[in-house]
């Protein structure tokens, strides 16, 4: 009964032992996944957000120090997209620049934010209570962006890559 045992047990760690190495070659060599980091504080996160997205709230006076801290646990193959509220915030550009210093190189600002996510109708989570959700989504005159000159990702572009990753359904 006991060698009965044994050899069950040994078969069932050399699966366990190949099946966390094909696990491993896929984490290593699989599709460089789709990360939606949004920056605002956490009540504004909470009330509105596009699905998927996880909340690193940029400190008013370190920018890059949450930033830093979660950086190091991605994958630099990573696609990354980082918005905030609104189209007027700077935290878009100030986040993807300090991605592409830390050797990221697919990183994209989304300067139109929740608002013109929730405004455009695209699914949302949270309750979408906030006045701030009704503003106008209209670029100021004169004004291009506030992306600080890092590569930018327009709503169309994000949804379409959110549905070929699979986090929004066709």
């Amino acid at each position: 009964m006991i060698k009965k045992f044994l050899v069950v047990l040994s078969c069932a760690v050399i699966i366990i032992g190949a099946l966390h190495r094909v696990h491993l070659k896929y984490l290593n060599h699989g599709p460089a996944p789709l990360i939606i980091i949004n920056l605002d504080d956490p009540a504004e996160y909470a009330d509105a957000r596009i699905p998927g997205s996880i909340n690193i709230p940029l400190g008013f006076y370190n920018p890059s120090h949450d930033i830093d801290e979660y950086a190091e646990s991605l994958d630099k193959r990573s696609n990354i997209i980082v918005y905030s509220s609104f189209h007027t915030h700077s935290a878009p550009g100030l986040a993807a620049k300090r991605l592409k210093d830390l050797g990221f190189e697919k990183v994209w600002a989304y300067e139109g934010g929740t608002v013109e996510w929730v405004q455009r109708g695209y699914p949302t989570q949270g309750p979408q209570k906030k006045e701030w959700l009704k503003y106008s989504r209209e670029w100021p005159a004169g004004c291009t962006g506030y992306s600080g000159g890092q590569p930018t990702i327009d709503c169309v572009a994000l949804k379409d890559k959110m549905t070929a990753a699979g986090l929004l359904k066709g």
